[in-house]
């Protein structure tokens, strides 16, 4: 097709120019890339306003029975929702040991269940055996799962028969685990008037050293790391669940009177400037033994609440 400017229109619908045509800023047609005009119409469709991009759904992940947590993770604000309703997991519903008083009624079945498991395996001559020796048939006295008391890790049954018969002597670890749950309890537990710590059985090793190289004139050794010992117990860093002497009013102190083999309780009262000793037992010469004893206590505490200047952080009490 020829028009008549000299212009060729080809069947593919390309104009080009004819030979006569000149210009100075004419490229080669060798340069030039070879076009093919292709001729479509692309139609849109109308966009949905309401339409969102779709989110891939989240992998579910359901650990074993066995790594349940027994803590709840959904919380319920509406009232008469329950929480135990909305959890996948189950509640375990942990009691203090120390919630019931003597006189509350509890649950026997409990009771009967640990004097059927401590009788369990008892050989028939258990009360005539020594202190030291074994009260149950062979391998009958192990616990497979040692069980754990904070202090101490308890995986032998004879550890519960001296808790558990009459006329048994009680070691140092029985003594740690009882005083380590009161500390437990009186740091944990709500406020209330009567505001008290423990020590544990070793405190009483401490403070009859330090006595010792106190009274003693001709001791030539330094009684520094006693005198360390012992202030940290009364700065709470010595025990687990340990508080500063002077947050409370009172200090439970286990003594052992190791000529009697027997057990006293000592209690350092802050408010009444003395000690109270208890003792289930009485007698002349057993009076006499006891009172050495306390009386180590009553000579160091005082010399050692000075040297953590406990006189001035115990500001609720007019000394």
């Amino acid at each position: 097709m020829h028009t008549s400017d000299e212009q060729v229109i080809e069947d593919d619908g390309v104009a080009t120019l004819g030979s006569e045509t000149e210009s100075q800023d004419e490229i080669p047609s060798e340069l030039l890339p070879r076009i093919n005009l292709v001729k479509s119409i692309i139609i849109y469709p109308t966009r949905c306003i309401n339409d969102t991009t779709p989110i891939p759904k989240q992998r579910n992940r359901k650990p074993s029975r066995w790594n349940f947590s027994p803590f709840t993770t959904k919380f319920g604000s509406s009232p008469g929702t329950s929480v135990s309703a909305l959890c996948d997991s189950p509640i375990l519903n942990k009691k203090h040991p120390f919630t019931l008083f003597i006189d509350c009624p509890y649950d026997s079945s409990i009771e009967n269940k640990y004097l059927k498991w401590i009788k369990d395996g008892l050989v028939t001559t258990h009360e005539r055996k020594k202190d030291n020796e074994d009260h149950f048939r062979k391998n009958k006295s192990n616990i497979s799962i040692p069980l754990q008391f904070g202090v101490e890790v308890v995986s032998d049954k004879n550890w519960f028969y001296k808790l558990s018969f009459p006329g048994q002597f009680l070691n140092d670890t029985h003594i740690n685990v009882i005083f380590y749950y009161l500390r437990k309890k009186g740091k944990y537990s709500p406020p209330s008037n009567y505001s008290y710590t423990t020590v544990d059985c070793v405190f009483k090793i401490k403070v009859v050293e330090l006595w010792e190289k106190y009274v003693d004139p001709q001791s030539c050794t330094s009684s520094m790391h006693e005198e360390y010992d012992v202030c940290e117990y009364m700065n709470g860093y010595r025990l687990m669940a340990g508080v500063p002497w002077n947050t409370v009013d009172y200090v439970l102190i286990p003594l052992h009177v190791k000529e009697r083999l027997h057990w006293v309780l000592v209690v350092v009262s802050f408010l009444d400037l003395c000690l109270y000793v208890y003792d289930s037992y009485n007698s002349t010469i057993h009076d006499v033994y006891v009172k050495i004893e306390v009386k180590k206590l009553a000579e160091v505490i005082p010399s050692s609440l000075l040297n953590i200047d406990f006189y001035k952080k115990k500001i609720d009490i007019d000394w």
